[in-house]
């Protein structure tokens, strides 16, 4: 593995390895045109998918935004995915993408993730100043999968109805009409029967400004809410260049980012 590191480094790949846990930092050619390039934006996308070797390495990709689709900035293969770790592997790709222009730091004003706590609590301290908010995809999948849950009692008929209204105050653009939805939801006649129900509705309020796209009226999102771009890409990585088959060990894994996925980008880039 140090040996093929050396090699890539030499060739214009930034790789950084950390052992114990294990954590390998991928920074291509591309990754590094599309950081000190204008087309960077202060906004980053956040997604991981796990398995991906016979060791069961996760990889953790960062994506930024641009007219032609998501471009990537940075990608982590890591071992495991516990706060101390997701800490390690956050900090190790922002000392990766600045290492080689001081100039310029990595500091993302907003960062899109789904609501997996250990990532987004280690965003919070590598990134203090950047806001970080939820993709509203998930929000909507994790709010149907709760009135789901056989335990929760919600009436079969009822779901559909219930997911709609919730899914109306996720998307509307008008805080006022936010509330408005919110306390109509809230006040209907079945769900003041759920005490469960209207306690899981009152926490998500509580955190409106992490996923109700009103609360995002001040940020300069350019309309990206949901999670196509990271979900797209990960696609790409399982299907296209794994084939959906696992890696034989870290060190294939990296062989792949570097080889194979890099030349994916470029000819979609180009072409």
């Amino acid at each position: 593995m140090q040996g093929k590191i050396e090699s890539l480094n030499e060739k214009g790949y930034t790789i950084l390895l950390k052992q114990n846990p294990r954590i390998i930092i991928i920074i291509t050619p591309i990754m590094k045109r599309v950081f000190l390039s204008t087309t960077y934006e202060n906004m980053m996308f956040v997604d991981t998918t796990l398995s991906c070797d016979q060791t069961s390495s996760a990889i953790t990709l960062v994506f930024t935004s641009h007219k032609i689709g998501g471009l990537l900035l940075a990608c982590a293969i890591h071992t495991e995915q516990n706060e101390s770790n997701y800490t390690l592997v956050f900090a190790t790709i922002k000392e990766a993408i600045e290492k080689n222009e001081t100039s310029k730091k990595f500091e993302p004003d907003i960062v899109i993730t789904d609501d997996s706590t250990a990532e987004r609590n280690d965003l919070r301290t590598i990134f203090p100043n950047a806001r970080l908010i939820l993709y509203a995809f998930h929000v909507c999948q994790a709010i149907w999968r709760w009135l789901c849950v056989t335990d929760h009692k919600v009436d079969i008929m009822k779901r559909q109805s219930i997911m709609m209204r919730f899914r109306n105050i996720i998307f509307v653009t008008d805080p006022e009409e936010a509330v408005k939805l919110y306390e109509g939801l809230t006040m209907d006649e079945y769900i003041r029967t759920m005490p469960a129900l209207l306690n899981h509705l009152s926490n998500l309020w509580e955190r409106r400004l992490e996923w109700c796209i009103s609360g995002r009226v001040d940020l300069l999102t350019r309309g990206n809410n949901t999670n196509n771009i990271t979900e797209a890409s990960i696609h790409i990585l399982k299907d296209v260049i794994l084939q959906r088959c696992k890696a034989f060990n870290a060190c294939a894994l990296v062989d792949f980012v570097t080889s194979i996925f890099e030349n994916y980008f470029q000819r979609r880039i180009v072409y």
